[in-house]
């Protein structure tokens, strides 16, 4: 529900997506900690299983912010953006500060904050073509990391005109909207872009299992793994596929006896209890770092209910059982995500 959220606060005049993009990375946390908590065994096909699961929960969010990006453009009406470029450039900075973000999202090939003039030249030569390229912009297949940074800085700086209202202007409020969701989906769409890969591959080996002959299963499951790990050590960054599930950064890794998958279990399974058992998770070693908790822009670490406490061992879904964690992550965000009414308003994009 937060994506759906986030785009009808924006057509009523709301810019306000870093809150609900918030609640929908804690409750990847909250699931990707179950995962954490249920880390296979050596077994090939065991891990090779439970790293998709992994990697389409972290995805699992994108699909819906990329609907509520082309609701948002779907409100943009052309002969608004007509009636905004006709004539000087204005005299308000914010607006012209406002459509140089969006010109960074949208053209590859800007290099620099685009004039007023080259504002008017991208939309009056082709309209239709401009609110095209609004409605169709795709987080991962058109997101650059270094352009949306340049995009969240000049966004920063016109926030104090933001908040109350983008000087009355509905077509604005809609730009402006559009822009701050895709810069606050930054962390999502940088390493995502990497985890779509992975996943393809992933899932590749799998069919590939799946299509092994019953007396073939084996060889093609150590196949398939050792496939996967070309790409998922290719790097060189242990465990960067893990990135968007941030308790995984003070967790013991899944699994520590080799690049390879290893061929019996790691130190962190062997305390593991055995799947059904009633006993809780052996804490962790002396001097190994407890998951912390989400810091806010204001630096405080609220823990919300659901999201605080662990559940019993006995009651996590093992490997295998995504449609659930996905279901309970989706859960975790519309239980926690504010209603429209909200009246949190950040102070800066960067903060957030």
């Amino acid at each position: 529900t937060a994506a759906p959220q986030v785009k009808n606060l924006a057509v009523n005049c709301v810019v306000l997506p870093a809150v609900h993009i918030e609640y929908v990375r804690r409750a990847v946390d909250f699931a990707g900690e179950c995962y954490l908590d249920n880390h296979p065994d050596a077994h090939s096909g065991d891990r090779i299983r439970w790293a998709e699961e992994v990697v389409a929960l972290q995805l699992a969010p994108l699909p819906a912010f990329q609907d509520a990006l082309k609701g948002i453009a779907g409100n943009i009406q052309l002969d608004d953006l007509r009636h905004l470029v006709e004539g000087p450039s204005p005299t308000s900075g914010e607006v012209r500060r406002l459509m140089a973000a969006v010109l960074w999202i949208l053209k590859p090939e800007t290099k620099c904050d685009a004039s007023w003039s080259a504002v008017q030249s991208e939309v009056q030569n082709d309209t239709e073509g401009f609110l095209r390229k609004l409605c169709n912009w795709d987080l991962l297949a058109d997101g650059s990391s270094v352009r949306l940074a340049r995009a969240q800085t000049l966004l920063q700086e016109i926030w104090h005109w933001v908040v109350p209202g983008c000087g009355g202007s509905f077509l604005l409020t809609l730009l402006c909207g559009w822009a701050s969701l895709v810069v606050m989906l930054l962390p999502l769409v940088d390493l995502g872009q990497r985890l779509v890969g992975a996943h393809r591959e992933l899932k590749n080996g799998l069919a590939r299992i799946q299509r092994a002959p019953g007396q073939q299963v084996e060889a093609a499951t150590i196949k398939a793994w050792t496939s996967v790990l070309f790409v998922l050590d290719a790097s060189g960054e242990p465990w960067w596929w893990l990135g968007l599930i941030r308790p995984a950064a003070h967790r013991d890794p899944p699994w520590t006896d080799g690049a390879d998958g290893g061929v019996a279990p790691s130190a962190s399974t062997k305390a593991k209890p055995q799947q059904g058992s009633t006993d809780k998770l052996q804490p962790l070693q002396k001097g190994s770092r407890q998951p912390s908790s989400v810091a806010l822009s204001d630096g405080s670490s609220p823990r919300h209910e659901g999201l605080s406490q662990s559940p019993s061992h006995n009651a996590l879904p093992g490997v295998g059982s995504h449609q659930n964690l996905q279901s309970l992550a989706a859960a975790e965000t519309s239980s926690h995500v504010p209603s429209e009414q909200s009246s949190v308003v950040p102070t800066n994009l960067e903060g957030q």
